[in-house]
Order: structure tokens, then C-alpha cells, then sequence
């Protein structure tokens, strides 16, 4: 005859409580990791197309990808503590951030004799009327985290359950 034990796992389960969201948030963030590198890397139909000038120079027409160097910053950061835990995912503390918010949501940028000296070099030739460029938005994190979002949570759930389960069955 088998023996019935009765197990209270529940004090086990309050202790973990803050390591079991961690590791949800870190599935949370990996996965999203992953999708931003695979959008851009494939890009998008909705971001207009680069500037020839821009082609010329990067060699390419894919708008976050030059050197690779976006796409080896792109990180995650998990803050706060147990139901207030955010899942952040970017390029943080790097020069290269101001490169990726420009790409995310574009810029006016006023063109300074400096700067038209300095382009017209490079072989764009700016009419002397052109007092501004424009870098239309080509959004990157808001598009991917758009379009992730019924699949974050289920990850979430799933997740949640799969660590849940460790202490009740």
C-alpha cells in the first residue's frame, strides 16, 4: 500500500517568488531579442526605401543593418521587483542609441554650412534652398513589440505555469 503525503510547497513557492519572474522575464526578453534581430534583418514593406545616397554609402538597402554594430548592442534589462517587473529591450548607455532612435522615429535635421560642405565631399549635392533633411521613421522595437504582443503573453502564461507547476505537482 502506497503512502499518501501531504507536501505544502506553498512557503517554497512565496520564497522563489521573485527568481520564478525573473525567469519569466528573461524568456520574455530573449524572445523578443530574437524578433527584433530577425525584423532587421528581413526589414519591413511598411519603412520607406533608403535614399540612393545612402545605399551608395552603406552599400546596402537595409535600413538598420551597416556595419552590425545595432545589431550587437541590442540587449535586455529586467527592473523592478515582483509585480511592477519590467521587461526592457534596446541598445542602452551606447552612442549607437542615438543612431537607433533616429532610425525608430526618424528625425528633422537643419543643415548647416558645415554639414553641406561636408556632404556635398561625400557627393551629395544639396540645393542651396534645402535648409533641412528629413529621415522618414523606419520603427524597429514599436513595430516588432506591435506585433508580439498576443504572443509575449502567452509566453508569459505558459511560463508562469511551467514554474507554477514545479511547485504543486
Amino acid at each position: 500500500m502506497s503512502k499518501v503525503e501531504d507536501k505544502n510547497n506553498i512557503p517554497k513557492l512565496v520564497a522563489d517568488f521573485e527568481k520564478i519572474l525573473d525567469r519569466v522575464a528573461a524568456k520574455i526578453a530573449m524572445y523578443l531579442e530574437q524578433k527584433i534581430l530577425d525584423k532587421m534583418e528581413s526589414g519591413d514593406a511598411s519603412w520607406p526605401e533608403l535614399h540612393p545616397f545612402t545605399v551608395s554609402r552603406k552599400g546596402s538597402t537595409k535600413a538598420w543593418i551597416d556595419t552590425g554594430e545595432l545589431r550587437n548592442q541590442i540587449t535586455h534589462r529586467i527592473t523592478g521587483k515582483s509585480m511592477s517587473r519590467t521587461v526592457k529591450v534596446g541598445i542602452f548607455q551606447s552612442k549607437k542609441a542615438f543612431i537607433a532612435l533616429v532610425l525608430e522615429e526618424g528625425a528633422t535635421i537643419r543643415v548647416s554650412e558645415r554639414m553641406r560642405k561636408f556632404l556635398h565631399a561625400q557627393g551629395l549635392h544639396l540645393k542651396q534652398s534645402t535648409s533641412e533633411l528629413h529621415i522618414p521613421p523606419r520603427p524597429l522595437f514599436t513595430l516588432v513589440f506591435d506585433m508580439e504582443e498576443e504572443k509575449i503573453l502567452k509566453i508569459a502564461r505558459q511560463a508562469l505555469e511551467e514554474e507554477l507547476n514545479r511547485y504543486t505537482l
